[in-house]
């Protein structure tokens, strides 16, 4: 009997468990090579990731290959586009096939905090383009028993035909299912939110999705047949079957949808129904949905699709409001063939008590023309609303009347020779509108829109929210070729404003940092399109900025070209008046640039920092002075500085805050100030107490300035003081300097003191600092003029001022 110590066994033991934890270094090397080859075989997009290792995990003995942030870009048509951008990915390799196969088979798949952007633009779709280059050596096989997808965001954006389907925290499970004939599959998925959008119009809005299905994979012809499966949106049960794969160069799919129901399921995907009183919903009627899609993608990608929604006769309405909707009759059909040709029919009605809805649209698209056939018919009064839907809080005012036709041709080869055309009128009447985090109300008194032919004009529009009223008048031309063709849409506008309280335009977030330590630098949300050219003329009679009654405003502004120019815009501020020119231009290769000049006469010095709140920043004192100031600012950026303006707004503009400007040493930003001041008073600046204690010269405390002049220029993140000067009476100062990050402050001050001034404590003072310079002092009181050097110095921390003789 052959007996083994448990020395040796223990040994033996160690050896197998040894070699088990070092078997993955025999091939890893090799076997990561490959994986990096494999990697750079992919067609049409660039692969980098952060780390890739493979170990034995869970799947033992099979391999588990991991891959962190793994991102996919896109090349040639989808250039510099991110396709995907997941944090980790887990592959388990088959041990046999890794250790003694031909090809290297991978059984499972798992995706974890995934961003996925699917996207088709000029009939190619990024993702099915997507291959590997079918050379020698190609070793990798799928051969899927799992693929996981977990806490992830998939979206599919169409360029071509504006269409966009979004899902967000994604959990999908495919999994093979054991026990049946095949290759057979069960696919759990879930999403918390998935959204369905059709030129910026949303379709489908947050909607939750999960659905169940069983497919059968066919491994020769690379098929996938779906078996009847539902699917949810919501409480709207969706029915679907299909098949998609691959045949040679080709991948197709194919779909079939339906359902039907009660018609409260149909509109639970609406956001305003479904909600907490969603199964307080009383309704009669049903409704039938039937789809079909199909895709395939060889050298092209083409595409067939057919739906149909009807409901009729239909009607619901809260148990706990008194009205509700009756007489809701739906017809819609999307039909695109195979020869590119697509249409789509809407036909919606439906009654509250005294109001009506009424769409009829018809767009025929053929090879060569685009047919439209619409007819809108709307007559609402807005209270109707709280009767029906819970939670408006819309004010009992307020009536809405549309009638309006659009129709024509138009030729898809020479689309300048169409024959459409508009008419009809929007008519708003006593309009009270409130926005759920604005405290504002908005009154629409009147607004009257005409359409006709390739124009619209709103002869009427008054409006009041807060202590605005603001009328216009105006007319867009061309406007159908711009929607359809992206023409250049021109107009002509004047606005009166009677009063016209900026405080009331700008969001009041924006308002608080007025009085912060930030940067808000305007304009960075400001874009003027290269397709619409309009003249702007303004006029307001009462104009308010920061709650300081201005005076009044007149302006005319074109834009055009990307460009805002701003040929004069005058204001008056009680006795004095500002005059603003200049222009701001955006392009998409050049970035944002701006020059503007800034000129104000005789305005009061406190009104000028009220309506400027960032000099109380810059200059505290500002808040004790008196007297009127006469400024020139000219102001010029360019993109460097274009690029620093982010997450602000241009009604937030006059809020720069000085001290974080200048940090931007890059910046192509430049302005150059003069300002005049005959005569101004300031109280309280311990610059000048401090001189005026150490000179002894008390005229100095009473802060009356007279002939003030400064000029500044900032230029590359700093600023100089060119020129300062005042006196007070007849002793005159004259300063230089400089403002920067690091030396914040440092003026010199050259300072001429008549000797008359020198008596008493003054004079002691006089002859102690001439005997400490060596100075006989009756030389000095000869003179016309005794000159003194102050430096003042500012730092984060402290003031020092330094005084020489």
């Amino acid at each position: 009997m052959l007996k083994i110590s448990s020395k040796k066994l223990l040994i033996a033991f160690i050896i197998i468990f040894a070699f088990i934890a070092l078997f993955p270094l025999l091939f890893k090397n090799s076997f990561l090579k490959e994986f990096n080859r494999q990697m750079q075989l992919l067609e049409n997009v660039t692969a980098q990731y952060s780390h890739v290792d493979l170990y034995w995990g869970r799947s033992f003995p099979d391999f588990t290959l991991r891959v962190d942030d793994l991102s996919l870009t896109g090349t040639d048509l989808f250039s510099g586009q991110n396709l995907a951008e997941i944090g980790r990915v887990k592959l388990t390799v088959d041990f046999w096939s890794l250790v003694f196969g031909q090809q290297i088979k991978v059984k499972s798949v798992k995706l974890n905090n995934a961003d996925i952007h699917l996207i088709k633009q000029e009939n190619q779709f990024n993702f099915i383009d997507i291959k590997k280059a079918k050379k020698e050596g190609d070793n990798f096989e799928l051969s899927l028993d799992r693929f996981i997808i977990i806490n992830s965001n998939i979206s599919y954006q169409d360029f071509d035909d504006d269409f966009e389907i979004s899902a967000l925290n994604l959990n999908q499970w495919i999994k093979r299912v054991k026990g049946l004939e095949g290759n057979n599959y069960s696919m759990t998925s879930r999403a918390d939110s998935f959204t369905v959008s059709s030129h910026n119009i949303d379709l489908l809005q947050h909607v939750a999705f999960q659905c169940k299905m069983l497919f059968h994979f066919d491994p020769s012809l690379h098929h996938y047949i779906i078996e009847p499966t539902k699917v949810n949106f919501n409480d709207l049960t969706l029915n679907v079957e299909g098949e998609f794969g691959f045949e040679g160069e080709q991948t197709f799919l194919n779909m079939n949808g339906s359902s039907n129901g009660d018609i409260k399921q149909l509109f639970s995907v609406v956001n305003v129904f479904y909600g907490p009183d969603y199964n307080k919903i009383i309704s009669d009627g049903t409704y039938s949905i039937n789809a079909f899609l199909e895709l395939t993608s060889d050298d092209i990608y083409n595409e067939k699709y057919d739906f149909s929604l009807k409901a009729q006769d239909g009607s619901l309405k809260y148990d706990f409001l008194p009205d509700g909707f009756s007489e809701i009759n739906i017809d819609v059909a999307l039909k695109k063939n195979a020869e590119e040709n697509k249409y789509f029919v809407a036909d919606i009605s439906l009654k509250t008590k005294a109001d009506s809805l009424c769409l009829k649209l018809y767009q025929s698209d053929e090879e060569e023309k685009t047919i439209y056939k619409n007819e809108i018919d709307v007559v609402m009064d807005f209270s109707t609303l709280n009767s029906i839907i819970p939670d408006t809080k819309l004010e009992k005012m307020g009536r809405l009347i549309i009638d309006l036709n659009f129709n024509g041709t138009f030729s898809k080869i020479l689309p300048d020779l169409n024959e459409l055309n508009s008419e009809g009128y929007i008519a708003v009447g006593g309009l009270n509108y409130q926005k759920s985090f604005d405290s504002r109300p908005v009154f629409v008194d009147t607004a009257y829109l005409a359409f006709s032919d390739n124009s619209f004009a709103i002869n009427k529009l008054s409006t009041r929210f807060g202590k605005t009223n603001l009328e216009a008048e105006g007319n867009w031309q061309n406007f159908i070729n711009y929607v359809l063709f992206d023409e250049v849409l021109r107009g002509e506008w004047h606005l009166k404003a009677p009063c016209l309280n900026l405080n009331d335009i700008m969001a009041s977030e924006i308002q608080e940092t007025h009085n912060s330590d930030t940067l808000i630098t305007g304009f960075s949300n400001f874009f003027v399109p290269r397709n619409i050219a309009l003249k702007l003329w303004f006029d307001a009679d009462t104009l308010i900025v920061n709650n300081t009654l201005v005076g009044s405003a007149h302006s005319v502004i074109d834009f055009e070209n990307e460009t805002m120019t701003v040929h004069a815009l005058n204001v008056t501020f009680k006795e004095g008046k500002g005059l603003l020119r200049g222009l701001y231009r955006n392009t998409m290769d050049e970035g944002v640039s701006s020059y503007f000049t800034n000129d104000f006469e005789n305005v009061d010095i406190q009104d000028f920092a009220q309506i400027f709140p960032v000099l109380k920043n810059i200059w505290p004192q500002i808040i004790n002075a008196k007297g009127k100031i006469n400024t020139t600012i000219d102001i010029s950026y360019n993109k460097g500085f274009s690029t620093y303006m982010k997450n602000s707004d241009l009604l937030s503009a006059p809020s720069i805050f000085y001290n974080e400007l200048i940090k931007q040493d890059d910046s192509d930003m430049h302005w150059f100030l003069k300002s005049r001041i005959p005569a101004l008073e300031i109280r309280d600046i311990p610059f000048f107490e401090e001189i005026a204690d150490k000179l002894q010269l008390e005229i100095l405390e009473k802060g009356i300035f007279n002939n003030a002049m400064i000029e500044v220029f900032f230029v590359q993140g700093k600023s100089y003081v060119k020129n300062l000067s005042f006196s007070i009476d007849d002793i005159v100062f004259n300063a230089t300097g400089s403002w920067n990050v690091e030396h914040r402050l440092q003026l010199d001050f050259k300072i001429e003191i008549p000797p008359k001034y020198f008596t008493g404590k003054a004079l002691e003072n006089l002859n102690s600092l001439a005997s400490e310079n060596n100075i006989n002092p009756d030389t000095l009181l000869s003179e016309a003029a005794v000159i003194f050097c102050v430096s003042l110095k500012e730092n984060e921390e402290n003031t020092v001022i330094d005084i020489d003789l």
